[in-house]
């Protein structure tokens, strides 16, 4: 009886990530089209952070934007249901996971990074989940922004 690859087939994905924008730093640097040409650099720059099997970098797609996640959490037809919750990293995880993201070579602030915890149904493009919004669904600035 023939075997299905189950990772081919539609399902749950739940992952747990900080999320940084891509930033056109990246691409302008390598002299790229998009984000994906720049994965060969991104994956020199960062080593084993890339790829590793327990948390790593990964490029992170959505229906409007392309980010650079550091994934410490994912699971695969396990769990269901659509959501994500969006929050800013406490000065604890910013000081565990800044040295991470700081040997990517670029400028960015620390209120760049998210902590995004998200479950959807992976038949298309992953929602977008970056910006912080109250409960009643108006957007919260950041620092007065």
């Amino acid at each position: 009886m023939p075997r299905f690859n189950t990772k081919i087939m539609s399902d749950y994905v739940h992952n747990k990530v900080v999320r940084l924008p891509f930033p056109n730093e990246i691409i302008n640097r390598f002299k790229a089209d998009d984000a994906y040409d720049c994965e060969p650099q991104l994956k020199e720059l960062l080593g084993n952070l890339w790829d590793n099997k327990k948390s790593s970098f990964k490029l992170g797609r959505t229906d409007e934007r392309i980010y650079i996640d550091w994934v410490y959490y994912s699971t695969y037809g396990e769990e269901s249901g659509d959501f994500g919750n969006v929050r800013m990293l406490t000065q604890r995880e910013l000081n565990t996971i800044k040295p991470y993201f700081d040997k990517l070579e670029i400028d960015y602030k620390d209120e760049d990074l998210r902590v995004v915890d998200y479950c959807y149904y992976n038949c298309c493009e992953a929602p977008d989940f970056y910006d912080i919004k109250t409960s009643d669904d108006a957007e919260l600035f950041v620092n007065g922004a």
